[in-house]
């Protein structure tokens, strides 16, 4: 199946479920095999109400068409969402539109599509809906990112920053305050306060925060451990802080 420009294929039921709940008008064709014709028997209908492709295949050939034995028995070619600039997101920031109660996401040059949507999902989890990727790391929002995001990603705005430093010294002026995970940080998450406009650092999966961005860190933080490993994976990472400010937000309502 080939792939037009802006084009991305989500597959996996909880994807696809939640695809179709979110941006259905943007498929552009299905595929899926017939054991899963009743349970989108709805979508199927409104296919061919809207003259768009539907394909019934077998198993191998939908393994064939994703590239994945995870497909769960469904495929959609999609129109990919869009990616906000970081001109408009500060334009929105500047102006108030930006919703300071939930922190802002920043993964420093993280690119493992995987931990990215498993990112994702726990960002959906806790209602956090702002990503900051770095423009030349930014993943295609599809494939497997979309299917272990587990339909997260249809509720993440991700926004592509091209000269991250820059955009963070003008974000704080608009009064956002950054958090950054450092292994060699006395402060624990448990025992931080967390400030509203919050922003979130998060290092690259091997090599960590760049000097640049652990430059402009604002507070440094740790998870605290045994001392058996040096750190978590970084989507888990992700997890532990998100639960920790969402349980401090919890307490004060």
């Amino acid at each position: 199946m080939k792939k037009a420009k802006g084009e991305v294929k989500i597959y996996g039921l909880a994807s696809v479920q939640h695809f179709l709940k979110n941006r259905k008008d943007q498929t552009i064709r299905a595929y899926l095999i017939k054991e899963k014709m009743l349970e989108f028997s709805n979508f199927l209908k409104w296919c061919a109400q809207t003259k768009r492709a539907y394909h019934l295949v077998t198993d191998e050939e939908l393994t064939k068409i994703t590239s994945s034995n995870h497909h769960e028995g469904v495929c959609v070619l999609a129109r990919e969402q869009k990616v906000q600039s970081e001109r408009d997101f500060l334009l929105r920031a500047a102006n108030g539109m930006v919703d300071g109660s939930k922190p802002l996401v920043f993964l420093d040059k993280t690119a493992n599509p995987h931990n990215i949507g498993t990112i994702m999902r726990s960002m959906a989890h806790f209602d956090l809906p702002y990503l900051l990727l770095c423009k030349e790391a930014l993943p295609k929002l599809g494939g497997s990112l979309t299917r272990v995001s587990k339909g997260g990603s249809e509720y993440i705005q991700v926004i592509a920053i091209e000269d991250p430093p820059k955009f963070f010294e003008k974000l704080f002026t608009f009064g956002f305050h950054s958090y950054a995970l450092a292994v060699k940080a006395k402060k624990s998450v448990y025992k931080t306060t967390w400030r509203p406009k919050a922003v979130f650092f998060f290092g690259h999966e091997v090599l960590g925060l760049s000097k640049e961005i652990a430059a402009i860190a604002q507070t440094k933080l740790t998870i605290p451990g045994s001392g058996l490993i040096d750190s978590l994976n970084v989507s888990v990472s992700c997890g532990v802080v998100f639960s920790s400010w969402a349980s401090q937000r919890s307490s004060h309502e």
